[in-house]
């Protein structure tokens, strides 16, 4: 256990920097460079939202139970009153990458927990689909990290041939399939890029971004910045699928030390390195 709530706190770092960065760049509206650009930020000073406290509720349960405990999950989500549901949100996504990470070594087992978590406040098809996809893909990218990164077609095909079908499979299918040389904004443009917040129009999109290149975490979140005005959710799905299997520690230091500190409860959980 202690090795699979390492691998999920791995993800979550990656999921609440990306959420942070994300943000920042919607309250900004800074172009690709980011948070490279102008003087470097204060530490902390770039806050997570609600996918990151969800996705904490996540760990939480998982951390208590070793599963998808609907009525501890529940419980929490009400609690930070994340408890409506929204037509085809991506919320159900955001928060579930820490949880494929877990299961990594379980593949077999990850779309039902994955749905069992999903459900929990969203109920619609695609929404489903859009957390199974996620977390299968952060499953993957967990299983992988001690073998050579899979190209994009291959490992968006492996989430999507996990599918059933939907929107979200399609548009996975489509995201394996755009040519080499497509820029972010064309990528967005392509499949969706998260401006309506529906699982279909977000979750290909930062799943494309985060296969493009899963050794490089900071490299995913600037192509999740980049395609799109509004990135919170992408980059956030993005970050937690390239961190469960490369971490944040290459991403630059001064994005790590402005993202607001996650509670001290994750910390002792799995110590940062």
């Amino acid at each position: 256990m202690k090795e699979r709530i390492e691998q999920a706190v791995r993800s979550l770092r990656g999921l609440a920097l990306g959420e942070a960065y994300g943000r920042r760049r919607s309250r900004t509206g800074d172009g690709e460079r980011g948070a490279d650009a102008g003087p470097r930020p204060q530490e902390g000073s770039w806050p997570w939202g609600d996918g990151t406290a969800t996705a904490l509720s996540v760990l939480s349960c998982l951390a208590e139970h070793g599963r998808t405990d609907q009525e501890h999950l529940a419980a929490d989500l009400a609690a930070d009153g994340q408890d409506g549901e929204e037509p085809h949100s991506s919320g159900a996504a955001v928060r579930v990458a820490p949880l494929g990470a877990y299961f990594a070594d379980d593949l077999g087992r990850v779309p039902a927990e994955a749905a069992r978590c999903a459900v929990v406040t969203h109920t619609r098809p695609e929404a489903v689909a859009g957390a199974v996809a996620v977390a299968l893909a952060a499953a993957l990218a967990a299983a992988g990290g001690d073998r050579t990164a899979p190209g994009r077609p291959s490992f968006l095909d492996q989430v999507s041939e996990r599918l059933e079908p939907s929107e979200v499979r399609s548009g996975l299918r489509r995201a394996a399939r755009l040519p080499a040389s497509t820029a972010p904004e064309q990528a967005a443009r392509a499949l969706g890029g998260g401006a309506d917040l529906s699982a279909p129009g977000t979750v290909p999109f930062a799943l494309w971004c985060a296969a493009e290149g899963l050794d490089d975490t900071g490299g995913t979140l600037r192509r999740a910045v980049a395609g799109t005005r509004f990135p919170d959710a992408a980059s956030a799905i993005a970050g937690g699928v390239a961190a469960a299997r490369s971490g944040v520690a290459g991403v630059p230091q001064g994005w790590r030390q402005a993202c607001a500190d996650l509670p001290a409860w994750v910390e002792a959980l799995s110590p940062a390195r």
